[in-house]
């Protein structure tokens, strides 16, 4: 069973595939962590206004470029 780019297998091993897992895998449960924590303490008003303003903000760079 082949997996993809056999040069980029050799390159990169499975070692640091794992260690970039693991890591990915952490420092998702402290952000998720840290959001639940931040969201049950101000609840989601502050990050709809900030999702809100980031999308308009992206949609008039879309449209002026």
């Amino acid at each position: 069973m082949t997996f993809g780019n056999r040069s980029l297998k050799k390159s990169y091993g499975f070692g640091t595939v794992a260690v970039g897992f693991a890591v990915s895998f952490v420092v998702a449960l402290v952000v998720v962590r840290a959001f639940v924590h931040y969201i049950s303490r101000h609840g989601f008003a502050p990050f709809a206004w900030y999702r809100i303003v980031v999308g308009a903000i992206a949609l008039a760079w879309l449209f002026v470029r």
